[in-house]
């Protein structure tokens, strides 16, 4: 937890000045709340592309339904993961009886 009037720490490389951490740091919060939305859903869709790319990559001959059920289990880990993959399931089939 962070105390209040302190910025968070972040990863900042050892060659970046003082100055200039203050300065990102200071850009970054002028920037519009609907544009940090739109820039936090383009890096999720990234990270999910990239995490999809390298399952497959991993299981060449697996289904894109048992690469969705790997991503669910890292991501979420394996109880959770099941539990919304059975969620998921349950919706599909609602969907086709309808």
């Amino acid at each position: 937890m962070v105390a209040p009037g302190q910025t968070p720490s972040m990863p900042w490389s050892r060659d970046t000045r003082l100055e200039a951490r203050k300065r990102m740091i200071e850009l970054a919060r002028q920037v519009p709340f609907e544009r940090r939305l739109t820039i936090l859903d383009a890096e999720f869709a990234t990270s999910r592309w990239l995490a999809l790319s390298g399952l497959k990559r991993r299981s060449p001959g697996a289904s894109d339904e048992e690469i969705e059920a790997q991503y669910y289990r890292l991501m979420l880990g394996p109880l959770v993961g099941e539990q919304v993959l059975a969620l998921k399931r349950a919706r599909r089939s609602d969907q086709a009886g309808a």
